[in-house]
Parts: structure tokens; sequence; C-alpha cells
């Protein structure tokens, strides 16, 4: 080892002169090779083959790496617009559902088309154990006045019952000091609805002082009575039970709000006060 590394150039000098001599050589086409180079040959062609075959898998594998890192990128961007394509038709979706909600309200609108409404939107919920109110992003700017009607997809939502020049607190019809006359659409018996702090959790409100023989029963429809501080005709909910009150004298029934409070984001406001000449101050004060 000592011996080649001193004498290394020579070798390599050596060799690098064979392989001219063999390749010019070579170039004659009268030649005819000796016996010395037709060993020369024999040693310098498996060299020839061996390097073309290196260079043959050092290609491979070079091109190989190449095409690896095309396909990750490939991959990366792939996944990005998978990524984008997700949020996309998130957004597509959020906009589908809000998009259904306006056309329910705009449904509200055209089946009360006679009262003078103004859109609305909750911008926070005032849940709690005995109240239930939210907040809209209409006020005194825009028209609000106290004990206007509120409307959501489905019927009556509540009543305002505080305004301020850019927002107002509605009350929920779900609220126990929530309050309004009603009358059943099949029957035309009268009543009150109330909120009441156990049916609350279940999304269900009370209609009190119903006459014991009234024939109210399950399914009945349920709308604002001609005597309420709400317009007329405005669909409450539906009767889910009718029962006797412990003295016998009266009914009530359990009522289930066409509207579901807990699950709107945009609302109506009757923005016009309705006094009813009928209404007296007992009905005022419930």
């Amino acid at each position: 080892m000592v011996f080649i590394d001193k004498y290394k150039r020579i070798f390599l000098l050596a060799g690098m002169g064979i392989c001219i001599i063999a390749i010019i050589v070579t170039l004659n086409p009268n030649y005819r090779p000796s016996i010395v180079v037709r060993s020369l040959s024999r040693l310098i062609v498996p060299l020839q083959v061996a390097a073309t075959s290196a260079s043959s898998w050092v290609g491979g594998q070079v091109s190989f790496f190449w095409e690896m890192r095309h396909l990750q990128q490939e991959v990366y961007s792939l996944r990005s617009q998978i990524g984008w394509l997700e949020i996309e038709n998130q957004r597509l979706q959020l906009a589908g559902e809000e998009n259904q909600r306006l056309l329910e309200l705009l449904d509200i609108h055209q089946r009360y088309i006679e009262l003078p409404t103004i859109g609305a939107r909750i911008i926070a919920h005032d849940p709690a154990e005995w109240y239930y109110s939210f907040t809209i992003d209409r006020g005194t700017n825009d028209g609000i006045a106290r004990n206007m009607a509120v409307l959501g997809t489905g019927g009556l939502v509540g009543i305002v019952q505080e305004v301020y020049p850019t927002k107002s607190r509605v009350t929920a019809i779900l609220d126990i000091r929530f309050g309004v006359a009603v009358r059943s659409v099949r029957t035309e018996d009268h009543g009150m609805i109330r909120g009441d702090s156990t049916l609350m959790q279940q999304g269900l409100v009370r209609m009190n002082r119903i006459s014991a023989t009234a024939q109210i029963m399950a399914g009945d429809e349920i709308i604002t009575s001609e005597i309420s501080i709400f317009p007329p005709g405005i669909r409450v909910g539906t009767v889910v039970d009718v029962q006797p009150t412990p003295d016998g004298l009266t009914q009530f029934a359990i009522v289930s709000p066409a509207a579901n409070v807990r699950q709107l984001e945009h609302v109506l406001v009757v923005n016009e006060i309705f006094t009813p000449e009928a209404l007296n101050d007992e009905e005022l004060e419930e």
C-alpha cells in the first residue's frame, strides 16, 4: 500500500496513456490489433462495462430522487388544495345555511306582509336559570321602541323590553317574565301564554286561563288574539298537551313555540305599537 501511494501518480498517468493509445489505434479501420493490444482490450472492456453500468445506476438513482422530489411537491400542492377546498366547502355550507334562514325570515315577512317590519341580527344571548333574553343590533336610531313584537322563523319570538340607540334587549317567549294574550285557531278559545321555569328547559311554554269547557286539544294552533298588545294572528305555537288546573275551574295547555328561539340568528321586529281598543288595564299588567 505504501508503494502504491508513493507511485500512484505514475500509475494513473500510465493507465491514461494506455487508454489514449488504445483509442487512437482503434480509430484506424485497417488496424489489426496485436496480442498485447488484444490483451489490453480484454482488461479495458470490463472496465468500460463496469463504468457504463455504474453511470447508468447513478443516473437512475438521480432520476429517481428527482422524481420523488417532484412527487412530494405535487403531494404538498394537492394537500394544500384539498385544505382550501375544505375551507371553501365549509364557507359555502355556512352561506347556504345562512341563506336558508334568511329565506325563512322572508317567508315570515311575506306571511305578515301587512305588518311593518325591520330585520335585525342577534348579537348576544343572555340565558339564565329563570330568564331567557337576547340583544339585537337595532335600537331607537332604527325606530325600535319598547313592547314591539319580535318575529323569527316560524312565528312569535318575544317582545322588545329595553331599547338603546343602537341595540335592544328582547325578552323571549320562553322567559318567565313574558306574557301575551292568545287564542286557539280551531276553537276560538282564549288564554294567556306564559314562560315557565320548568318548561323553559324543554323549550316549551304554558297557556293559562283556558275555560274549563274549552275543547282545545293537542295539535291546535295558537296565535296572538285581538286583545293582545301584539298584532292579532301572529303564530305562537302548537298545543302539546292540555290539563285541568287543581281547582278544576280552568285548564292549561303546554305549547311548543313555533320559533326555535335558541337557534335564531336573525329576527324581524314589528316596528309599530299595536293598541287594541278591547285591551284593559288588567291585561296590560299581565
